[in-house]
């Protein structure tokens, strides 16, 4: 575990009203480089006066530079930002009846609840413990439902409507690229690519989170059609001139198709049922 993160997380769980502390993002997924800040995440009864959290980090280092000043009101409620010993650190504090509420509540990852299920996942999920005496992050991981197939059913139907053919079926596409509406194509072509990453990581039994580090999360998956990662990395470095998102929205569809065909090989199918 990185050694500023279990500092900042040892001075973070001496605040009063703090039950847990742990770690988030790329630090607790496994995927820091030299640019990764640190994001911890601590479970309280009450949200922590900022005033009496910033005292209590401000004397657990010589030197720190507290950036809450600089930082909307709306933000700084809940959160802390701090630069100490070369890292930008983030503290996000969240109430420990929120997080129970949406991990009870939560029963599958769908369109309506995927903001819902991500939060849960990176939050409660994704992380690495620094502060937990009463195991309150095992209790919350386990009402949180696996990654399983079964997702595809939510995704999948999406990603069929991807085509350049006017007619049946429907292509928003087509009709967003006859009325050359560029940025609605480019958040037509994000949409499914996330829907596709979203399927792609399902048939793995894993949990898709973040487009941020989402090719290498796809590197390390077992399942995926050959050539995915450059196909992907293709479509990310086109343009927006017409020819370029055509050969965009046909890399997106070539996905696709061989996801299905995987699905068909795996005999994955039975979850679509």
């Amino acid at each position: 575990m990185n050694k500023i993160a279990r500092e900042v997380g040892n001075a973070i769980f001496k605040i009063s009203g703090v039950s847990a502390v742990a770690i988030y993002g790329s630090l607790a997924d496994g995927y820091i480089d030299k640019y990764s800040d640190i994001n911890l995440i601590a479970i309280c009864a009450n949200i922590p006066n900022q005033e009496k959290r910033r005292k209590i980090i401000e004397k657990n280092f010589e030197w720190i530079v507290y950036k809450n000043d600089t930082m909307p009101k709306w933000r700084t409620q809940t959160q802390d930002f701090f630069f100490v010993k070369g890292k930008n650190v983030s503290v996000v504090y969240k109430k420990y009846n929120v997080l129970n509420q949406i991990t009870t509540e939560i029963k599958e990852d769908t369109h309506m609840s995927r903001y819902i299920f991500r939060e849960a996942v990176s939050y409660i999920s994704n992380t690495k413990i620094i502060k937990d005496p009463d195991k309150i992050f095992l209790k919350l991981i386990k009402k949180i439902p696996k990654a399983a197939p079964n997702l595809l059913k939510y995704f999948l139907p999406d990603l069929e409507h991807i085509s350049l053919k006017n007619g049946w079926p429907y292509s928003n596409f087509m009709q967003a690229i006859s009325r050359k509406n560029y940025f609605y194509i480019d958040t037509l072509i994000d949409h499914e690519l996330e829907n596709f990453l979203i399927c792609l990581h399902a048939i793995n039994n894993k949990h898709y989170t973040s487009p941020k580090w989402a090719m290498k999360s796809v590197s390390q998956l077992k399942l995926k059609p050959i050539a995915t990662l450059p196909r992907i990395q293709k479509i990310a470095r086109l343009g927006n001139s017409q020819i370029e998102l055509k050969k965009k929205i046909n890399l997106l569809q070539s996905l696709v198709i061989d996801l299905n065909k995987l699905i068909l090989k795996e005999r994955i199918f039975s979850f679509l049922e």
